[in-house]
């Protein structure tokens, strides 16, 4: 079975906007800790798909900014 092609650049940068707004529901600490969780999932992808690392980079240092901000 074929592998699925990587995300975009714009898949990515919704995907990263998308949970970035989901956050702002949950209390702080929560909202933290789910980033920090996207953040390792976004950094687990660029190292098993080899896709397009620099936006998966972004993505994740995006993530950890606004885990940092909460």
């Amino acid at each position: 079975m074929a592998r699925p092609s990587p995300p975009s650049v714009a898949e990515i940068n919704a995907a990263v906007d998308r949970w970035i707004a989901e956050a702002r529901f949950y209390p702080p600490q929560r909202a933290a800790e789910m980033l920090r969780s996207k953040a390792r999932f976004v950094a687990q992808q660029a190292r098993a798909l080899a896709g397009d690392a620099v936006a998966l980079s972004l993505a994740e240092t995006a993530l950890l900014a606004a885990a940092m901000a909460v």
